[in-house]
């Protein structure tokens, strides 16, 4: 009778579990998968163990790649049940993850859910098996299986409804941004009826407001950034061209200078507002910008509120929506733009005033 290995077969599951490599690497072969089980781990007789019949290794690999199966389910790639000569690696990286706790779960759940949009597609079904672990480890923790459930996200204002964006141009957006490429778009801007072909784009990085995803890039022949509107976007194709983008951008000063909100004014403004005492209660808890003061507060019961900040399209509709709580003082150029907006708006409500 062949001698029987020593070596337990739950060490022998759970060092085979380690040494496999993950979908995307390069897979291993039986020889390789005993040779690294032997350098790394410390078994040497795992195909071929001393006083065994030739081939005995083979189907002990066999079993144990089934026996993983059994436990995983066809996470494992096998053919047949044939491992010879083939080469091996586990189809999902989550299952070579640690058991994942209620919290981690969760928080492998919630970022699948905020990704999405964010990451290139690639990237995202790398991350895929990873946040369906995170909800299959929470519908087994039936303390928190539902805690997703009692966690809901909502954004301020009228929620609208997202845009359709092309998926094939929204992929090569991201992959062109991802490999540091060259665009091919064709984009429609907002108040034009026929698209623009723009070739050579740069993209510098990727914007979400609210529910539209934005491109920020480059023209070959400009220095301001640009950004396009990913659901505007009719067709896109990745260069191999590299992107030339200026070596002192960055996308979060970008963002800090208030850009992707359409800056109205080339600098910051100082802002100053009188507002009843409901507004003012809500700015001292959320605050317009990091230097704002409430002030004295006047006969009628307003105060008198501060701000240093950017004079943006976003800044002139929060102060259009705020209606009367809100009254400019200073910048007069603005005061004068809101005061406009409400007597036109005013005029259309008032059939005296149409007429």
């Amino acid at each position: 009778m062949p001698r029987k290995t020593s070596i337990p077969q739950n060490r022998r599951l759970l060092t085979l579990l380690d040494a496999l490599p993950v979908e995307g690497q390069h897979g291993l072969g039986p020889s390789e998968i005993a040779d690294r089980m032997s350098r790394v781990f410390g078994i040497d007789d795992y195909l071929d163990p001393e006083g065994c019949r030739p081939g005995t290794g083979q189907k002990r690999l066999q079993r144990d790649l089934v026996a993983l199966e059994n436990l995983f389910g066809s996470s494992v790639v096998i053919s047949a049940r044939e491992v010879r000569n083939r080469p091996l690696f586990w189809k999902s990286a989550a299952l070579k993850l640690p058991g994942l706790d209620a919290h981690t779960a969760l928080a492998f759940k919630v970022a699948g859910e905020m990704l999405r949009p964010l990451l290139p597609p690639p990237t995202y079904e790398r991350l895929a098996d990873h946040f369906a672990a995170g909800e299959r480890a929470l519908a087994q923790l039936t303390r928190v299986n539902d805690w997703h459930n009692k966690v809901a996200v909502v954004p301020r204002g009228q929620p609208l409804r997202a845009p359709m964006v092309d998926q094939h141009s929204q992929e090569q957006i991201q992959q062109a941004l991802f490999e540091g490429r060259q665009l091919r778009l064709r984009y429609r801007k907002k108040w034009d009826a026929d698209a623009t072909d723009y070739e050579g784009i740069s993209p510098a990085g990727l914007l979400v407001r609210g529910n539209i995803s934005y491109l920020i890039a480059f023209k070959s022949d400009d220095e301001q950034p640009r950004q396009f509107a990913l659901h505007r976007v009719q067709s896109a194709e990745k260069l191999y061209s590299e992107a030339c983008v200026p070596a002192g951008f960055s996308l979060r000063d970008f963002v800090a200078r208030g850009e992707p909100s359409l800056r109205l004014a080339d600098q910051a403004i100082e802002l100053h507002l009188l507002i009843t005492a409901d507004a003012a209660q809500h700015l001292r808890e959320t605050p317009l910008s990091a230097n704002q003061q409430l002030g004295e507060v006047h006969a009628d019961g307003r105060l008198l509120l501060t701000a240093t900040l950017a004079w943006t399209q976003e800044l002139e509709w929060w102060l259009l929506g705020m209606g009367s709580s809100v009254e400019v003082l200073e910048p007069i150029s603005l005061r004068q733009e809101i005061s406009k907006r409400h007597r036109e708006a005013a005029c259309r409500y008032d059939p005296v005033a149409r007429s």
